[in-house]
């Protein structure tokens, strides 16, 4: 038998053993995390049916950086803690996503409904989550040139292609856990599948290959 995966209102890891990934007491939670890629794949199939244009998208929360630890927590992903210090962590938690909006427009819908504020991350606004070295400095003068980034995002055409793609590898890369995420200020936990643990020297690389798909489904359109 395995320990429940579930997180109790306590934030901690259930200790009852069960048969199954959930115990009965939060077979609900399980159940959220089914019902939430069930209706993200039903979205994607009909955006597939009529591909959309805009901007693929990287950000972060402020809270990483702050002292509270209880309000995040994570399971199945490799090389994590329990608790973490971002501002001293060679790794750090990004969620990529896609909008058919501005990015700003988009950031400041996800700010009023989680409660959480917002950091993004791309090229020009990364300087948080790197060492201020001064070599670190240096090397950013001499940033890449990328084909699709502008306006804060990484636009593309066919937008729920992309970014599957672009989840498809990051999984692959970097592991896929359960993550669980107080939001709104309750003190209950909600589940994700889409945050990802980088480290942070590996951020060019990420825009590399967020910028080479991209790409590759705009040129579909443009050729």
């Amino acid at each position: 038998m395995n320990q429940c995966l579930g997180i109790t209102t306590k934030g901690q890891r259930c200790k009852i053993r069960s048969n199954d990934k959930f115990c009965h007491y939060h077979v609900q939670q399980d159940m959220g995390m089914i019902n939430k890629h069930v209706a993200s794949t039903e979205g994607s199939n009909i955006v597939d049916k009529k591909p959309s244009s805009g901007f693929i998208y990287i950000y972060t929360l402020h809270k990483f950086f702050g002292k509270e630890t209880n309000w995040f927590k994570a399971h199945n992903l490799p090389d994590h803690k329990d608790e973490y210090k971002f501002s001293k962590s060679s790794y750090i938690f990004l969620k990529v996503g896609m909008t058919t909006q501005t990015i700003s427009t988009r950031i400041k819908q996800w700010e009023n409904k989680c409660k959480h504020q917002i950091y993004l991350v791309n090229p020009e606004t990364d300087k948080i989550l790197r060492k201020t070295k001064l070599t670190d400095l240096f090397k950013r003068l001499r940033i890449s040139h990328y084909e699709t980034f502008k306006d804060g995002g990484f636009y593309s055409h066919n937008l729920a292609l992309a970014e599957k793609e672009i989840h498809q590898k990051l999984h692959k890369l970097y592991g896929k856990g359960i993550i669980y995420c107080k939001n709104c200020g309750e003190d209950k936990y909600n589940i994700h599948v889409e945050w990802f643990l980088i480290p942070k020297k590996h951020l060019q690389t990420i825009y590399k290959l967020i910028d080479e798909i991209c790409w590759k489904y705009t040129k579909q359109v443009n050729f």
